[in-house]
């Protein structure tokens, strides 16, 4: 029992490096991640739950996006409701909660997953296995200091199943073990209110069923578990469970059963960073110091999986998302493959000191058997990573400012439209209405405003208001289905039939820039070039060599040559000088002046005449668009000039049919 409290303190104690290590460096760097005395929140989603605990505080409930008719969640999700309920206790406001609290709701899991090893009888592989996966990358970077997010506590609630679950089977002779699966009951009721993935339970049901089926009383007890768990999940729904838990088995590996479909809005892509791809035999560093431990890890695992086979039954979920690592790459799903091969290393030292016990010798006896385990844990990590650990970076504090400017320069039924990524920050700062955000970010609507955003600005103009219309976002969809992707986006292009909703605003903000590979991808499958420059002064003279038609940027000792075939040179009142040069294969250059500095943006031919970078660098009026903001280079905002007024939808039958 002392070796367990032991295990359990220290490992907990060890999990908080990394975010001891982030704190000091949100208090060192203050004037990047502090705002009015108070860090700000740097994770997408964190403002949207963020967001919810608030309105749940004062009783309230503003739409979350529009115009999918104002959706609206039947009760908050946990992690609202608990930050919600802090915030009526203590009075302190949400960003300190969130930056004191979530070091600890990340580091739980450590808890269940000693408990869970010593249960099986092998505390080592639990200490060890804990301390690793929390100070892995793959794990830290997903669960950081004021992650307002579920990733925070969805190890601890997998382990916490897993861990009830095995109790219940070591017990299967006992009443005890109808308690324990009523715990896990419970807690897999909590971990669908908090992360509503109901596949990860169901899975762990699936392997306790499996180790069930020698005694029937605790098989049907099981069932049963599962049963409820069905109806209860399916009540909070809204709509019965079903074949969606299979299809999201199945998507992970890219096998879709049918389109998955929330009650309102049709999911068509994933998103941008969960398209990333690192080859599994070279994302060692996520996990370990260096290749050799990771081989260790995937060469002792097999051996770990069927050494405690019945164990690891209750941890599938956790298999199965290793098993999509290596097939798939997939960065998502990283986090989830760091304690399984934790588990592995572990157990791979383990088996390997235990060759002390044929050994003569006492020092080298001691060696093998105390010491060597010790120094290949702590040689394992990847220290070097973890001291260089930096608070993330989603948002700057400019950007900030002016998001939260848009509640007093905006009237309070206005839309916001702007990239996803700030659906959920406008909605939290200014309490406005967005077009879409992290949540609906698999609608049509990120394609048609990915497409929008880079056509001329007649285009542009013209589907930016149609986008206000969910038949027309529904007959976009059925287009992709049948057409395809890239024919339904210029189909719907051509077919727009403008039908204003209201007062419409347009905010481009400066990383919106960094994310017009991503929008390519989307609306042409293939991108084009847009370069940030460094600001330069005095008419760019030391860079811009007007002899050979070249731009040369220079970043300490390196510097970078462009071909430019076309500079567009924007005055402070918007009025724009073009300058030629010889050289058809080049790019274009757009230098914008503002304040005496110079900010240059270097591009390829698909994005020159975009609107995105016509609207975000010359600043004025236009037929289409009235400038109502400028604080050029950090956010530019416009208002969508409609040149009708608001008119009622005519809906025909059909419509009417898929709109329920």
């Amino acid at each position: 029992m002392k070796n367990l409290s032991l295990a359990l303190l220290f490992a907990f104690f060890v999990s908080l490096i990394p975010h001891i290590v982030e704190i000091y460096n949100y208090f060192k760097h203050q004037d990047i991640y502090f705002l009015d005395r108070k860090p700000f929140i740097q994770n997408p989603d964190g403002y949207f739950f963020g967001r919810l605990a608030k309105d749940f505080k004062r009783g309230e409930d503003v739409l979350r996006n529009f115009p999918e008719g104002g959706v609206k969640y039947d009760y908050p999700p946990l992690i609202s409701f608990m930050y919600g309920i802090l915030l009526r206790l203590t009075g302190i406001e949400i960003e300190w909660l969130g930056f004191w609290l979530s070091p600890i709701f990340g580091s739980l899991f450590v808890i269940p997953f000693v408990l869970f090893w010593h249960r099986l009888g092998n505390l080592w592989v639990g200490f060890a296995g804990a301390v690793l996966t929390a100070l892995s990358s793959a794990y830290y970077t997903r669960v950081f200091v004021l992650d307002l997010d579920t990733d925070n506590l969805n190890l601890f609630f997998i382990f916490s199943i897993a861990l009830f679950l095995l109790l219940a089977y070591q017990k299967k002779n006992h009443w005890h073990a109808y308690l324990f699966v009523a715990l896990a009951v419970l807690f897999s009721l909590l971990f669908y209110w908090w992360y509503a993935h109901p596949e990860f339970f169901v899975l762990q049901f699936l392997g306790f069923l499996l180790l069930a089926l020698q005694n029937r009383r605790l098989f049907y007890a099981g069932l049963t578990g599962l049963l409820s768990l069905w109806a209860l999940i399916s009540f909070m729904a809204g709509y019965p469970l079903g074949m969606d838990i299979l299809g999201r088995l199945f998507l992970y590996f890219g096998i879709p059963i049918s389109p998955v479909e929330s009650k309102n809005v049709p999911e068509v892509l994933k998103t941008i960073s969960e398209q990333g791809r690192v080859y599994f035999l070279r994302s060692y560093p996520l996990y370990f110091s260096s290749e050799f431990p990771f081989y260790i890890a995937l060469i002792f695992l097999p051996l770990l999986f069927f050494r405690f086979f019945k164990g690891q039954l209750l941890l599938l979920p956790l298999y199965v998302l290793l098993v999509l690592s290596v097939v798939k790459g997939s960065i998502r799903v990283y986090m989830y493959s760091a304690p399984v091969l934790a588990m592995g290393f572990a157990y791979g030292v383990f088996l390997i000191s235990k060759l002390s016990n044929f050994l003569e010798k006492r020092s080298l006896k001691l060696f093998v058997g105390g010491l060597f385990p010790l120094l290949m844990l702590i040689s394992a990590i990847n220290w070097f990573s973890l001291i260089d650990r930096m608070p993330g970076f989603f948002i700057s504090k400019e950007v900030v400012r002016d998001i939260q400017k848009l509640k007093d320069i905006t009237p309070k039924d206005a839309k916001i439209l702007s990239w996803w990524d700030y659906g959920y920050p406008i909605v939290y700062y200014s309490q406005r209405a967005v077009f879409h955000d992290g949540g609906t970010q698999f609608s049509i609507k990120t394609l048609l405003i990915a497409y929008a955003l880079l056509q001329e600005e007649k285009t542009a103009h013209k589907l930016f208001l149609c986008i206000s219309d969910p038949i027309f976002n529904h007959r976009a969809w059925e287009k992709y289905k049948t057409l395809g992707l890239y024919k339904a986006l210029e189909q719907s292009a051509k077919e727009c039939q403008v039908k204003p909703y209201g007062k419409i605003y347009l905010l481009i903000t400066e990383d919106m820039l960094s994310k017009t590979q991503p929008m390519q991808q989307l609306a042409y499958g293939k991108g084009s070039t847009l370069l940030k420059l460094p600001p330069c002064e005095r008419d760019c003279k030391a860079e811009l060599n007007r002899d050979t038609g070249t731009y040369t940027q220079t970043i300490g000792r390196s510097s970078t040559e462009y071909l430019v075939k076309e500079v567009f040179w924007i005055e402070e009142e918007g009025k724009v000088k073009r300058e030629s040069f010889n050289n058809p294969k080049g790019g274009t250059l757009y230098l914008v002046k503002k304040g005496g500095t110079i900010y240059g943006f270097f591009v390829g031919e698909k994005l020159k005449n975009s609107a995105l970078l016509s609207l975000y660098t010359i600043r004025k009026d236009r037929e289409d668009f009235r400038l109502v903001y400028d604080n050029f280079p950090h956010s530019v905002l416009y208002e969508i000039i409609s040149s009708k007024p608001p008119q009622p939808l005519t809906l025909s039958p059909e419509d009417h049919l898929h709109l329920k």
